[in-house]
């Protein structure tokens, strides 16, 4: 009797079954053998009789089958067909739109699939050699060619998938080689069927040396590329990659733009003026419901739309969409906006050729305080209200300071160069000009009127996120950036 196999494996057994089953030995030879070779870490006998009528049936292979779990019963042709219907009609609805699983196909796997060999291989065999005057008339044959076809034609090409699967299946075996290979393993003893894991490439030049040499060529220069490090200490390119990456533990990343390199005294300004206000909230915890702030921002006759925006839905081993670079067009507006945690309170537009300075800004204040008294009078009567604008010149000349104090109206600090602490200019103006990327408008006419109306579909739920967005930077943000920036620009 031969002796037992201690270390083996479940598959490995189901593998042995389909081998003597395949021989054509009987089922209870095949459990008297598994037995004999396995000893007490064989399958059961119950187990061994239905995996030999499981192979007899015509199953391929070892491993169990993924159970499907719980059924997916919106998945029919019918979901399946309107999930089709809503990407033709718009290649860049989101999978949140659809709300619909597809069913997966093995990628670059043409060889299974069933419209590549069968049907779209049968249509262009018809349409071969033949010129068509307009799509109509292709559209047309193609129907003609579609109604023509037998149902048998199907049929007959559907069934010649299962084949298909064995043959994938079975182009997973070992060559001749690699089976008496592991025939002289077993005969010598072995009983893993496992691969040996290798020792790989021997870690000597991975020395404290070498590493310390790294490190002082990389702060000597942060830019130098693993080329350089390799011809500078003539180790290979892929020893010096897991040097500085694995035993150093550094990364190579690109600089981030942002608006200015503020010096050690801009950021303590920043600094001060967002505890001002982490205070300010503290102390009044209706303070933030007085501010108005504003800011002005260009509008253009046609902004291109970003990236993100033109990504669509597209077939597998389609080519993709291909679109042509442009810049934004020289017609343009300016746009004043000032709103509060509620909404917007004014909004103007500078008329063409003029820009904002001391006289155009004080008339822009003047008709500020005359819309928190129309449309805001509760405010107005309470003088329940504190201006919130950067820090540009025309807001800082001395006729605007002396206008407001003529009038008790406070105005908050802003620190310089901080437009990721400016409520404008991290929501208020992105969200607005989201809505007009990629559209062309004829004039300038037509630029405020569609600006008009995306800043009226802007909810008052917009407006308070926004203020609770503003008091988390203040807190949360630049205070724990010690200043610096903290935004993508």
């Amino acid at each position: 009797m031969e002796a037992p196999l201690k270390d083996c494996t479940t598959l490995e057994q189901r593998a042995v079954i389909r081998f003597l089953n395949a021989e054509g030995i009987q089922t209870y030879q095949i459990c008297q053998r598994i037995k004999n070779i396995y000893g007490e870490s064989c399958l059961s006998q119950k187990n061994i009789y239905k995996w030999v009528n499981e192979f007899k049936n015509g199953r391929i292979i070892c491993t169990d089958i993924e159970r499907p779990g719980r059924p997916s019963v919106t998945a029919t042709t019918s979901t399946i067909n309107a999930v089709e219907n809503l990407i033709l009609e718009d290649r860049k609805i989101s999978i949140f739109t659809i709300g619909n699983n597809t069913h997966t196909h093995p990628a670059y796997s043409p060889d299974l699939a069933p419209s590549d060999l069968f049907l779209f291989g049968l249509l262009k065999k018809e349409l071969k050699g033949k010129r068509f005057d307009s799509d109509e008339d292709v559209q047309k044959v193609v129907q003609d060619f579609f109604h023509t076809l037998p149902k048998s034609a199907y049929k007959e090409g559907i069934y010649k998938f299962p084949e298909r699967w064995r043959r994938c299946i079975e182009s997973q075996a070992l060559s001749r080689s690699r089976t008496f290979e592991w025939l002289l393993s077993f005969l010598k003893g072995r009983e893993k069927v496992n691969d040996d894991q290798h020792t790989g490439r021997p870690r000597s030049l991975r020395c404290e040396k070498n590493k310390l040499k790294k490190e002082e060529l990389i702060k000597y220069n942060r830019r130098f590329s693993i080329k350089d490090l390799s011809s500078e200490t003539g180790l290979s390119v892929g020893l010096c990659l897991q040097i500085v990456t694995k035993d150093l533990d550094m990364i190579r990343t690109s600089s981030k733009f942002v608006p200015r390199i503020l010096t050690e005294e801009q950021k303590e300004v920043r600094m001060d003026v967002c505890k001002n206000m982490v205070e300010m909230t503290r102390t009044d915890p209706e303070w933030m419901q007085k501010i108005i702030t504003g800011d002005e921002t260009w509008v253009y006759q046609y902004d291109p739309e970003t990236k993100r925006q033109s990504s669509q839905w597209i077939e597998r081993g389609e080519s993709k969409p291909k679109k042509a670079r442009f810049t934004k067009s020289k017609v343009k507006t300016l746009l004043v906006t000032f709103f509060y945690i509620n909404g917007l309170v004014h909004h103007e537009f500078i008329p063409l050729g003029r820009t904002i300075n001391q006289e155009v800004y004080l008339g822009i204040t003047r008709r500020l305080r005359e819309g928190v008294r129309l449309k805001r009078p509760e405010r107005w009567q309470k003088d329940y209200w504190i201006l919130h604008v950067d820090n540009a010149r025309p807001r800082t000349a001395h006729v605007i300071l002396q206008f407001l104090a003529k009038h008790s109206n406070i105005q908050i600090p802003h620190a310089p160069y901080s437009p990721d602490s400016a409520p404008n200019d991290f929501f208020f103006y992105p969200k607005l000009k989201m809505k007009l990327k990629g559209r062309k408008f004829d004039n300038v006419d037509m630029i405020q009127a569609k600006s008009k109306a995306t800043l009226r579909n802007l909810s008052k739920s917009d407006f308070i996120s926004c203020f609770d967005n503003w008091n988390k930077r203040w807190k949360n943000r630049c205070i724990e950036a010690g200043g610096a920036y903290f935004e993508k620009y």
